[in-house]
């Protein structure tokens, strides 16, 4: 598995991009979770890539 870290800094949106990438990823049999701890919040994405 790879793991990528990407960090925002005082990100301001709609909201509405999160909704679209959980489609995409359902579609593709991935998942994405949320998880808030301590003031971060992290999000996980999963997805099997295809050689």
């Amino acid at each position: 598995m790879t793991t990528n870290r990407v960090t925002f800094i005082d990100a301001i949106g709609s909201g509405i991009g999160l909704a679209v990438v959980k489609r995409i990823l359902e579609l593709h049999g991935g998942t994405i979770e949320a998880d808030y701890k301590e003031g971060w919040l992290t999000f996980t994405i999963e997805y099997i890539v295809k050689e």
